[in-house]
């Protein structure tokens, strides 16, 4: 089986650290894994809207946005960010011939709504956003520095857009909740799903102290393939 890749949008970083030494900062790849996990929430919230009758989403629907970074420009910092996907004659596709490509969609309503609510100064300027992925959204950009800034475009760097102080300043007008993110030195021991939620059982280590907490099911396959990776290495 064969695998194609094709430039998926262009991302960039400018100003501050990005300018003062060749390379990409490793306390910025952060905002990369906070870009990708954006792209696979918004791409599973348009196919939800889409197939309003599914409880699920397909199985791998995550792990086949395969999203890589296959290469690093000087000058700002540009990320070369390729998507992968399969290529046969006689593969069965995983979502429907004629569903739209939620993937790259996704990418481009990000774009399109981080342009609305910089135009807009507004963060509730949100067209046809979803909704439940506006917290994800609005951690781009989280750890820049005031100088620095992100610029999303198509891959022929047409339709500029930038995740920079002025976005942060009118995001933090939002009442939206905030993620806030916590290190905590356990494990993960149980889960135990419903039709629309999970809730998952964790364990620490200092303290023995058992927590619970609730997850969206379409993330399940995340959470047991680390639950069952732990089990395999104990």
């Amino acid at each position: 089986m064969s695998r194609s890749g094709t430039a998926f949008g262009r991302y960039s970083m400018s100003g501050g650290r990005f300018e003062e030494a060749e390379g990409l900062p490793l306390s910025a790849i952060s905002e990369l894994k906070n870009y990708k996990d954006l792209i696979d929430d918004v791409a599973a919230r348009l196919y939800k809207r889409e197939h309003p009758r599914k409880k699920n989403l397909p199985s791998g629907f995550s792990r086949d946005i395969d999203i890589r970074l296959t290469g690093i420009k000087h000058g700002c910092v540009v990320v070369e960010m390729t998507r992968y996907q399969h290529e046969t004659s006689n593969q069965i596709p995983l979502w429907d011939e004629d569903a739209p490509d939620f993937a790259e969609t996704a990418r481009k309503m990000i774009n399109s709504t981080i342009r609305s609510i910089k135009q807009a100064k507004d963060p509730a300027s949100i067209g046809d956003f979803p909704p439940e992925s506006l917290s994800r959204l609005y951690r781009l950009g989280k750890s820049l520095n005031e100088d620095e800034k992100i610029t999303l475009a198509e891959a022929d760097n047409s339709g500029r857009i930038d995740v920079d102080s002025d976005w942060k300043d009118i995001i933090s007008r939002s009442t939206e909740s905030q993620f806030v993110e916590r290190v905590i030195d356990g494990k993960l021991v149980g889960m135990d799903a419903s039709e629309e939620w999970f809730t998952y059982t964790f364990l620490i280590y200092t303290s023995q102290k058992i927590i619970r907490g609730k997850a969206d099911i379409n993330r399940w396959d995340d959470y047991y393939n680390f639950i069952s990776n732990f089990q395999l290495s104990a």
